[in-house]
């Protein structure tokens, strides 16, 4: 799932919050956005989970690859499906790499990036492969203005989230629901049922926290993504549903998290996890 803020205001009404939901989240995996004046923050977990026949839910590796540069000037975190066919999506986006020229600006990029992976997914998958869908957050720069650029596979759809001229901060994946209830102060699942009318949904919006990120410096928007999934991490271990239905939660975000930044110089790792003789960006 995936919320985003206005630079000096609260997250927004719950009916804004209904029109931005990220149409291609997963429920295993935490991508984390923040946009300041001066540059672009993404942090991701490394949890990779798989479920079984039976139904199960299970940790699959606690290292997983999901967040990329690429050319130094892009950053591509994922969610969603971890792979098409048996390539894992950093993978395939590492072996698009030549395919950009170095002229090619975060909007050409972020549609490019969109087609040739719907295209690849189609091609494994079929047409109307009831498959998990993939969503990238996609971040540069064009004509010195950042953007977060959320991208669809297999729709292969691109839009503009938030600019370093409009700053905000963005999540995707079911872990989201404890940041929603830190910062909206309920999860989404309140703002979806059906018993709430209008009045009720802009009445839970007034309990909303103020994010004033225009006066954000990037160090700080840094702390606020780092925190916000360890924070995560931390409250799964203990976290066991809820009262009504306990067998829905899984401790789908954990390991190490990976943290990287884009300003208009290029992309700069700021923490990533240590991956012996494997080779990425």
């Amino acid at each position: 799932m995936k919320r985003n803020t206005s630079s000096s205001v609260a997250i927004g009404a719950w009916a804004i919050l209904l029109s931005v939901m990220l149409a291609g989240s997963a429920s295993a995996t935490l991508l984390v956005g923040v946009l300041t004046r001066d540059g672009i923050v993404i942090a991701t977990d490394s949890r990779l989970n798989r479920v079984t026949p039976a139904g199960d839910h299970q940790v699959f590796s606690d290292n997983a690859i999901k967040l990329v540069s690429v050319q130094s000037r892009f950053l591509v975190a994922m969610c969603g499906k971890s792979g098409i066919g048996n390539k894992e999506i950093w993978r395939c986006i590492e072996e698009m790499e030549g395919k950009f020229t170095r002229t090619t600006n975060i909007e050409g990029f972020a549609k490019k990036l969109a087609k040739m992976l719907s295209k690849a997914y189609r091609a494994e998958y079929g047409e109307d492969s009831k498959e998990p869908s993939i969503t990238l957050m996609v971040a540069g720069y064009k004509d010195g203005v950042g953007r977060l650029v959320e991208v669809l596979v297999p729709a292969g759809t691109t839009r503009v989230l938030h600019t370093t001229d409009e700053p905000g901060m963005v999540w995707c994946g079911e872990g989201g629901m404890i940041i929603e209830r830190l910062i909206l102060g309920v999860d989404k699942r309140v703002a979806e049922d059906t018993r709430w009318d209008e009045e009720d949904k802009k009445a839970l919006g007034k309990r909303e926290f103020v994010f004033p990120l225009a006066y954000v410096v990037l160090e700080d928007a840094i702390r606020l993504a780092v925190l916000a999934i360890k924070t995560t991490i931390e409250w799964s271990e203990f976290i066991k549903g809820d009262a009504t239905e306990p067998e829905l939660f899984h401790p789908t975000v954990g390991g190490p998290i990976d943290v990287a930044v884009v300003t208009p110089e290029g992309t700069r790792w700021i923490e990533r996890k240590s991956v012996l003789g494997l080779k990425y960006r």
